[in-house]
């Protein structure tokens, strides 16, 4: 079975998603009628919005919704094509179907995986390198200047705390994540839900980060804690780094 995952800086002007409104036949795909979501008090109100609006506005929402579940079998025909791309001209022409915007200068070396990828947003001279993991079911806006290691994940999905709602795949919701520019973000990082990097911030590679990085940090770790803070000036932060 799919697995099922949960889901600001600037967009570049002019950028917007190519993603279809899909109509999908999948009927059977339909939430269980029997559990109670905590946070839809205001029946009238909830029963207006559809399960995508519920899961951006990090909401309680069905992942078995099955416009959600046709629009993650898109993103996944999309990464399948990124990832078999010969070249980065095939690869950037995905890539603007893929995600929801995308700047100049973007590399992605594949693998790549995302959920939705239309809930994407990324800047300019932008790199993330093998295995770059994205559980975009609420908004990821990456900005610019930014590095990503290998077997960086960002993972705006949550799960139920309580076992009795997570059963019989109930409900699902998330945070953002917000990447500011010119941070960089070493390999095999995690990245949670609802965390912002400020930005010029460097991620030690390994951590896990739960919390908001400062500006002109440097956090490593699990959970991710802070290690030292970086001068703002570029000539002293050059001569730091050598």
């Amino acid at each position: 079975m799919e697995s099922i995952a949960i889901h600001a800086l600037v967009v570049p002007s002019g950028v917007q998603s190519e993603h279809p409104r899909v109509d999908p036949k999948c009927t059977d795909h339909t939430a269980p009628a029997d559990i109670h979501w905590p946070g839809t008090n205001n029946e009238k109100t909830m029963a207006k919005r559809t399960e995508e609006e519920k899961m951006l506005a990090g909401e309680m929402y069905s992942a078995l919704d099955p416009e959600l579940v046709a629009l993650r079998a898109y993103c996944t025909r999309l990464c399948r094509k990124f990832n078999a791309a010969e070249d980065e001209t095939e690869q950037r022409r995905i890539s603007k179907e893929l995600f929801g915007a995308v700047g100049d200068e973007v590399f992605i070396m594949g693998p790549m995986r995302a959920d939705y990828g239309k809930n994407v947003y990324i800047g300019n001279k932008t790199f993330a390198n093998f295995n770059f993991t994205l559980l975009d079911t609420c908004r990821i806006t990456i900005g610019s200047n930014v590095l990503f290691g290998p077997n960086v994940s960002l993972f705006t999905a949550m799960h139920p705390l309580d076992p009795a709602i997570r059963r019989n795949w109930g409900p699902e919701m998330g945070k953002p994540i917000t990447i500011e520019d010119d941070v960089w973000v070493g390999g095999n990082v995690t990245i949670l839900a609802g965390v912002t990097v400020g930005a010029g911030s460097t991620v030690g590679a390994g951590s896990v980060v739960t919390k908001n990085v400062e500006p002109y940090t440097v956090v490593a770790g699990n959970p991710a804690k802070l290690i030292k803070r970086l001068p703002r000036d570029s000539a002293a932060s050059d001569r730091q780094a050598l």
